[in-house]
């Protein structure tokens, strides 16, 4: 994710770039967003729920104390 896309100086492109070169990820696979304008908040928030597994819960037994 890259914040802090509404100021004037953000280099979108330029960051894109390094972010791909550092982690080796896609371009299209990296969120821009604003959290003072609210600028790609929905999207984060469905990127976490389609991106990240749900936790594996194991169930627990009642037990008598």
């Amino acid at each position: 994710m890259i914040n802090k896309i509404d100021m004037d100086g953000a280099m979108i492109p330029e960051v894109t770039d390094q972010i791909v070169e550092l982690i080796g990820c896609k371009p299209e696979d990296i969120l821009l967003a604003s959290g003072k304008s609210g600028i790609g908040i929905e999207e984060i928030l469905t990127a976490i729920i389609d991106r990240i597994p749900a936790p594996k819960v194991t169930p627990m037994h009642h037990c008598r104390p």
